[in-house]
């Protein structure tokens, strides 16, 4: 079995280099930026910058987030949030190693991987962040020796349904756990392994129907991890 982690949210508090990012890329493409507040409410919906400029857009036009609306969005604006998503990598990029000390480790991931390590099964960590960036993230909160498996987006080109999908089915597991934030991303992964959301991140709930186990804080793992 392998116990697999989503990185931003759920490992690491992101915002402000996220949030940083995001209103560099606005602000030279020409738009206005985000309040940190709008922000945070934006990043509850948005798996990827492909979405967050999706939304930023439909926001624009005063229509509903719907899956439908967004679609349409996207179409209508594809060539404006393929240039934003550009930006914004470019200054997350420039951004990265100075927004390393304001973006901190959530309480309880230390102790809970320590055990995990020591006790439990092997893990991975799936990201929707490109390769080089996660490994620098990894490297800086001293969190590389924990995990067997890291897998970034770099080498997949997939829309946000279908990005952790792609990424659990090359870990060719038989058993997989997955921990995230983003019940979108969740509902996804239904049948592909069993799921956690993880409440302290920047996700809404995932829905009473939805096959999916909540952790109110990272330890809450190990009462679900058998170990020897």
């Amino acid at each position: 079995m392998l116990l697999a982690w989503d990185f931003d949210g759920v490992l690491v508090d992101t915002v402000h280099e996220c949030f940083a990012s995001y209103n560099a890329a606005l602000e030279e493409f020409g738009l206005e930026p985000l309040s940190l507040k709008q922000f945070r409410v934006e990043r509850k919906t948005a798996v990827q910058a492909t979405d967050f400029f999706i939304q930023y857009f439909a926001r624009q036009q005063h229509v509903p987030y719907t899956r439908e609306n967004l679609h349409r969005v996207g179409l209508e604006r594809k060539n404006g949030v393929l240039e934003l998503r550009e930006l914004y990598h470019k200054h997350r990029d420039l951004l990265l190693e100075k927004q390393f000390p304001h973006n901190p480790v959530y309480p309880g991931i230390i102790d809970t991987l320590k055990q995990l390590k020591n006790q439990g099964p092997r893990m991975a960590v799936v990201s929707a962040r490109d390769d080089s960036s996660l490994k620098k993230y990894l490297a800086a909160k001293q969190l590389f020796p924990y995990f067997d498996r890291v897998v970034g987006s770099s080498r997949f080109s997939a829309s946000s349904d279908e990005l952790k999908k792609r990424q659990v089915e090359s870990l060719k597991e038989e058993t997989v756990w997955f921990v995230d934030d983003m019940p979108r991303v969740l509902k996804s992964l239904q049948g592909r392994a069993r799921l956690f959301f993880a409440e302290w991140g920047y996700g809404l709930p995932p829905t009473p129907d939805e096959d999916v186990t909540t952790l109110k804080k990272p330890q809450d793992i190990l009462s679900y991890v058998k170990t020897p």
